[in-house]
């Protein structure tokens, strides 16, 4: 079973373009994500990103559970 959560980032001005960029390269899908102690809790299965003029927002789909670190 899958969850869906999103995350809402404020950016700096000027920096759209490079935010777009760099989630253009990025594999984000599969990644592991661990809880403080490191042990993995689930795994990120895709990733949906909205980059604005002063926002990013990112719509995570997620197996497992989502704790307060970040995924690996």
């Amino acid at each position: 079973m899958s969850t869906w959560d999103g995350l809402r980032y404020p950016l700096r001005p000027g920096t759209t373009r490079e935010v777009a960029q760099l989630f253009r390269r990025a594999r984000l899908s599969g990644l592991a994500i661990n809880d403080e102690n490191g042990a993995q809790v689930g795994r990120m299965l895709s990733v949906m990103a909205f980059v604005g003029q002063e926002v990013d927002v990112r719509i995570v789909e997620i197996e497992g559970s989502l704790p307060a670190s970040s995924p690996t």
